[in-house]
């Protein structure tokens, strides 16, 4: 199957084939413009890995760069969720493999980064005098970045469940 991440990477004179089948233009790389994490929020990661695309921005409106022109199902599943039309743009699987982990993952922390920078704000969580300090510090970036983060590296993981276990530091 052509949309598969995993498989075989096509030839270039193979990829200018399908580009001359389809009518399409082929995209070599994805410049950062291009990647609009705002176009991927309701879509899993694991769906655009899957099917080999990813909905991009090219000038002002939204295209989709995919491996597999072929997949008209997941262009038309990507219009639908996007509510608009998208405009097919070729590349190579190992580029739409490359553009999907930048757009979903570029800027994020490893969880060893994340606990340095986190760990001045710490006292502050441990202020218990009243219970409206409480809910603004549940409320602060901090504790949002956190959870997003031990998701992502669940994800990366392929964990099936999380499991969080309290403990006291000395």
């Amino acid at each position: 199957m052509l949309s598969d991440l995993s498989a075989p990477e096509l030839l270039p004179e193979d990829l200018k084939d399908l580009a001359h089948k389809f009518h399409l233009r082929i995209v070599e790389s994805v410049p950062d413009e291009m990647l609009a994490p705002q176009l991927v929020m309701d879509l899993p990661v694991e769906w655009a890995r899957a099917h080999g695309m990813l909905p991009v921005q090219q000038g002002d409106r939204a295209a989709l760069l995919t491996c597999n022109p072929a997949d008209i199902n997941g262009q038309k599943h990507l219009e639908l969720l996007l509510g608009r039309e998208l405009e097919p743009l070729l590349a190579a699987r190992a580029t739409v493999a490359a553009a999907i982990e930048r757009c979903y993952f570029s800027g994020q922390e490893t969880p060893q980064e994340f606990l340095r920078d986190l760990q001045p704000s710490l006292p502050a969580a441990r202020d218990e005098s009243r219970a409206d300090d409480l809910l603004q510090v549940a409320e602060h970036a901090p504790v949002t970045q956190l959870i997003n983060l031990i998701l992502v590296e669940a994800l990366k993981a392929g964990a099936s469940d999380i499991h969080i276990e309290p403990f006291e530091s000395s």
